[in-house]
């Protein structure tokens, strides 16, 4: 019975459970938010009561002030939490991949470090090669030959195998990947980017 307490009963228990330290900083943040919030409000109380007054007896207040911009304490918390799951989550998937490439895409170039020194990959000449990279990291996952056929508008599927070795030499070469290719493939399941890749889009 007594180790039963100790378990997580809610979501909010769960949430907080795992990032305490983090939500202490946020409960911190938000008593400061809600003492100013609190003040605010006393400063405007008498205005606002005013307004109500005159609604009540039916006369429209010239001043009509609105807060718009106001945003409930536990609403700012959760999306603190959703901001602190997402950077966790890509942290973790750059930790857990053998390469980081960092995929510019306002000059479109992959470049990746190594020893301080930067290796790029200029793909903006070969339209068709940008939009596979593309195409498949917006999938997460396999893509089917004859959906990227389609997609890249090629001839036949061993255009499309072309398109994919030609890709892999030139970022083997350029990136210095060795014998890790960016794009990998299984027979019935398509093409995907490499798991042991990470590709961060700035």
């Amino acid at each position: 019975m007594s180790q039963d307490t100790n378990k997580p009963r809610t979501v909010g228990d769960l949430i907080a459970k795992e990032h305490k330290e983090h939500f202490d900083q946020i409960q911190g943040i938000a008593k400061k938010f809600s003492e100013q919030h609190k003040a605010v409000i006393d400063s405007i109380r008498p205005t606002l009561e005013r307004m109500t007054e005159l609604t009540r007896i039916g006369i429209p207040e010239k001043n009509n002030y609105v807060m718009a911009n106001y945003v409930p304490t536990d609403v700012l918390i959760l999306r603190e939490l959703r901001q602190l799951n997402a950077k966790k989550e890509k942290t973790a998937q750059a930790q857990n991949s053998d390469v980081v490439i960092v995929y510019e895409t306002s000059d479109v170039t992959l470049n990746r470090i190594i020893d301080g020194k930067v290796y790029s990959y200029d793909i903006s000449e070969n339209g068709k090669r940008k939009k596979l990279l593309d195409l498949l990291l917006n999938k997460k996952g396999y893509i089917q030959t004859e959906d990227l056929r389609s997609l890249l508008d090629c001839p036949t599927n061993p255009a499309v195998a072309k398109i994919v070795q030609t890709f892999n030499d030139y970022a083997r070469n350029t990136l210095k990947l060795k014998n890790i290719k960016l794009v990998d493939s299984k027979k019935g399941s398509g093409y995907r980017i490499n798991p042991k890749i990470h590709i961060e889009r700035e």
